[in-house]
């Protein structure tokens, strides 16, 4: 329960150290400016979807500046990433080499980076780094960990409808930098004159420069051509893509013997004559003084390594973590979570060939990689017996199916399934045996508690035990919470259509894939496919916002409609669906687009078969996601019979390019059992078991809150959520 919030105009630190890491590729916002929350409210939980571990974030974790934005703050007097890894190192052993963390949300305090990384210590000699171990201060008591990685949202990667299954998404190399920074890249050199030379560096001193032949290492490398063609210049013929032979002596994965010579462009230019700053990128053609260097000018300058390749460790395991922005629980992000865990499979194989098979990679948190497995990929909550609606409601009886998957190569045999939830009944089931590759279905028996708010979740927390290794997981249930309609128009156009009605015809809604594209001013007209898979309703569904070849909404107004749905049966019915939006005003050429602040996406539900419509929602503004929409619909219109839906996009301008989509909608609303005005029949109660309080319960009390603004609320920001079990 809040008991009250107050807000200070500083952040008051959880840790409070004197700099116990050392950084790369970090840079803060000096004017990022957090707000504390002070209230009664618990820390954030710590759960599991498949192998990623989901931190619910907090004001311990999370900072806010009160105005929409978070960050994850570092700075001269607190480290929230030390924060975050003591509450992972609580919930699991120090096992692990590094820590990539994903978040949720944009951190306002680091703008313009993609990603960074935190050493918390540093054991080998011949880098050209200190050696130091801070390590115990990250919450490591047993000294395994050495790095701390935050990749940012991961809807950068995801966002624009890239899939992290596709190898060739950006997210990896980027990861293969910021997981080698614990190494790289820091090395000199001694040059032909004694002197010892940083030469190679480039980007804070911490990435390779754009003039070393890097043979495109992802620490910025470019790959020139080993010898410069007829006209004198070096060709750049890639950049970005694996680990050079250099990277991997650094990292101990190959032995000096096997660094081959290379070199350095001094004074290098373009093919323009346009002098080229080793710390920014290049591209194109580059020429110099060029001076060779071999791996013994390295170990000249900054020693051997040590341990040498043949006594370092090649086979790392790391764990992923999903961090929500404050207030968000684990139950509302599986869906991106499930996408992290295709994702870290993704980047084991790619670490492989980015090593050259020097190295090898482990993402489980539950088990070492090559164990049986029985993993909890979610559950479901049933009725059992109740009142026959199919619908779990408090007080009562349910079945919680949980589904299991073994994706090792070795059978799994005992398997155990257990829950410290209160609302389960049954001690343990035991699975005799899961087959390589292979999935089932187990289950525990409970009881929904006759006091449990309708419209609120409940979390579930499972785990399975096998050989020894605890597999965690967990599903939720909303009591009385129920779907009258639900499409993601994967399969076919669903519930809605767009007739050919008002003054517009061109590019307007089409049922199909949208392919991705943007604009040379960072703009992100148009993600590559839906929201949570390829097809959903757009307007115009190719790629492309030229004078001949248009693909945006042209000058009139296009409308999207629902068949009718019944609402006559509902109590406090909510809409849920994801926009897509983008209103761009090009109509002032020195200034380049700017956000349109008139046009928006209308939502509006008629109840009286389309004589009239009244709205309920708009979407406005230039946001490149999909995002999630919950509209409350009690006292709008009249909920007696059927309603309509109609969704509408205008342009008023030629110089306007705007694109709009509408994916995996939903009407859901409370059953009447948890109306207090409903007069419930009897709850039906199996042989053997017996209920356990009044199905029509809200908040605990035996009737609503004088308004309905306590469900609405809960609908529209999920805030009012609370935990029933820990």
């Amino acid at each position: 329960m809040r008991f009250g919030v107050f807000l200070l105009s500083i952040l008051i630190p959880a840790t409070v150290l004197a700099q116990p890491y050392e950084a790369s590729d970090l840079h803060q916002k000096p004017g990022f400016v957090g707000v504390r929350a002070l209230d009664l409210t618990p820390p954030g939980g710590v759960q599991q979807v498949g192998e990623i571990v989901v931190l619910e974030g907090d004001d311990d974790l999370v900072t806010s500046d009160g105005m929409g934005g978070y960050s994850i703050v570092v700075s001269s007097t607190y480290v929230q990433p030390m924060d975050i890894t003591k509450r992972f190192f609580s919930g699991y052993a120090d096992e692990y080499d590094e820590i990539i963390v994903f978040t949720t949300f944009d951190d306002s305090g680091t703008p313009g980076a993609a990603a960074y990384e935190m050493s918390a210590q540093q054991e080998v000699q011949g880098l050209g780094r200190d050696i130091f171990d801070y390590s115990d201060q990250w919450g490591a008591d047993s000294h395994k960990f050495h790095a701390f990685l935050n990749m940012m949202n991961v809807q950068n990667y995801i966002g624009q409808g890239q899939g992290l299954a596709d190898p060739t998404n950006s997210l990896y190399p980027v990861l293969g930098q910021e997981f080698a920074h614990r190494w790289l890249s820091f090395l000199h050199y001694k040059d032909s004159t004694g002197a010892i030379s940083s030469a190679m560096l480039g980007r804070d001193a911490a990435h390779w420069a754009s003039t070393l032949q890097a043979y495109a290492s992802v620490m910025d490398g470019n790959q020139f051509t080993e010898q410069p063609g007829a006209d004198g210049f070096y060709s750049i013929v890639g950049y970005f893509t694996h680990y050079s032979p250099l990277d991997l002596y650094g990292m101990g994965l190959v032995d000096a013997s096997q660094v081959p010579p290379f070199f350095v462009l001094h004074n290098a230019t373009t093919s323009t004559g346009k002098a080229v700053d080793p710390t920014k990128p290049a591209r194109g053609k580059l020429t110099g003084d060029r001076e060779d260097i071999t791996i013994d000018q390295i170990i000249a300058a900054d020693g051997p390594r040590v341990p040498a390749a043949a006594d370092s460790e090649h086979s790392f395991r790391v764990a992923w973590v999903l961090l929500t922005r404050p207030g968000e629980l684990a139950g509302q992000v599986v869906d991106l979570a499930k996408q992290l865990d295709q994702g870290r499979l993704v980047w084991e194989a790619r670490f492989a060939a980015m090593t050259g098979g020097h190295g090898s990679m482990c993402t489980q948190v539950s088990a070492p990689c090559g164990s049986p497995v029985a993993r909890i990929q979610g559950g479901e909550v049933v009725e059992l017996g109740g009142n026959g609606n199919r619908v779990v409601e408090p007080g009562e009886s349910v079945f919680v199916d949980f589904s299991l998957l073994n994706d090792s190569p070795a059978a799994a045999h005992q398997i155990v399934l257990s829950s410290s939830s209160p609302l389960i009944t049954s001690d343990t089931t035991t699975i005799d045996e899961l087959l390589p590759l292979a999935s089932t279905v187990a289950g525990l028996s409970g009881a929904i508690p006759g006091d449990a708010p309708c419209g609120q979740t409940i979390t579930i927390e499972a785990q399975t035990v096998v050989d020894g290794h605890t597999f965690r997981g967990f599903t939720e249930v909303t009591p009385g919470l129920t779907t009258l309609v639900k499409d993601d128009f994967e399969q076919s156009p669903g519930l809605l259509s767009a007739p050919d009605q008002v003054d517009q015809t061109v590019n307007g809604w089409a049922w199909g894939a949208p392919e991705g594209y943007a604009s040379m001013y960072g703009y992100a007209y148009q993600p590559s496919g839906g929201h949570a898979s390829k097809k959903a309703w757009f307007t115009g569904l190719a790629a492309g916002h030229a004078k001949m070849y248009d693909s945006s909404l042209a000058v009139g107004t296009s409308q999207l409609l629902s068949q009718p749905i019944d609402v006559s049966k509902t109590y406090l019915p909510a809409l849920r669906y994801f926009a897509w939006y983008e209103a761009i005003d090009y109509s002032n050429a020195m200034q380049g687009g700017q956000v349109s602040t008139t046009l928006a996406l209308v939502t509006e539900a008629s109840a009286d078969g389309g004589k009239s419509w009244v709205e309920i929602d708009r979407v406005n503004g230039a946001d490149p996601l999909w995002k999630e929409r919950i509209v409350p619909l009690d006292g709008r219109l009249a909920l007696t019979g059927k309603i309509s839906l109609r969704f509408t996009v205008s342009n008023d301008s030629a110089t306007t390019q705007v694109e709009a989509g509408i994916d995996d909608l939903e009407l859901r609303s409370l059953t009447q059992a948890c109306n207090p005005n409903y007069q419930a029949p009897p709850i039906v109660t199996p042989p053997g078991t017996s209920p356990n309080g009044c199905a029509c319960a809200l908040g605990g009390h035996e009737h609503l809150p004088a308004s309905a603004i306590v469900w609405l609320l809960l609908l529209a920001a999920a805030v009012l959520r609370r935990r029933l079990l820990a």
